[in-house]
């Protein structure tokens, strides 16, 4: 079957994304350069459908501070224009892809306010390109680790109602380790000799 591949290679002393595609019978395409042409990458993710419609997303240094960048690739057609997602004034990182079997998609990412991390995502619709940026989480504590999943439909509503999204915050760790600290500070205090 057909393939996609994307990884970060060194291009003018700074990490770039390049992609390939395998098509079966013909082979390997030629790498093609599809972002951070003038700007350090890293984090990158793909994602691919069944029908060779693909989304890749990275990291991408502003000078400063840290965006998340996307492109399209649709089959029959190629690579769309490279798109800003995030749209921050503050650090953006962790960036995590889904694409449904109709090439619609998903991105979602951590993102700093300048107090607290907080989740936000977009969506990328066939033809007509990404989403303004939404907030996921609820605000309260810090928000981290996101994941996503498309349904195999694409169907994405406004606030990205889609099948899964999955982050975990930190307050969870706090919590957990304020229980185990409560469970030792309660253990019996046992006294030696007389």
């Amino acid at each position: 079957g057909n393939a996609m591949v994307a990884w970060l290679q060194v291009e003018a002393g700074h990490f770039a994304v390049y992609a390939s595609r395998y098509v079966s019978g013909s082979g390997w395409d030629t790498p093609s350069l599809i972002g951070g042409a003038a700007a350090e990458s890293s984090n990158l993710q793909l994602a691919v459908d069944s029908e060779g419609n693909a989304l890749v997303a990275w990291e991408q240094d502003s000078g400063s501070h840290l965006d998340i960048h996307a492109r399209r690739f649709a089959a029959g057609s190629g690579w769309e224009t490279e798109a800003l997602i995030s749209g921050a004034i503050q650090d953006c990182s962790a960036p995590r892809l889904s694409i449904s079997a109709t090439g619609d998609g998903a991105a979602i990412w951590q993102q700093f306010d300048g107090s607290r991390w907080g989740v936000r995502g977009g969506r990328c619709s066939a033809g007509t390109g990404w989403s303004a940026s939404e907030q996921i989480d609820d605000g309260s504590t810090d928000a981290t680790s996101p994941s996503v999943a498309l349904a195999p439909s694409g169907e994405i509503e406004s606030q990205l109602e889609i099948v899964l999204i999955a982050f975990v915050r930190r307050r969870i760790y706090e919590i957990a380790e304020e229980s185990a600290k409560r469970e030792h500070d309660d253990r019996p205090k046992h006294e030696y000799g007389v």
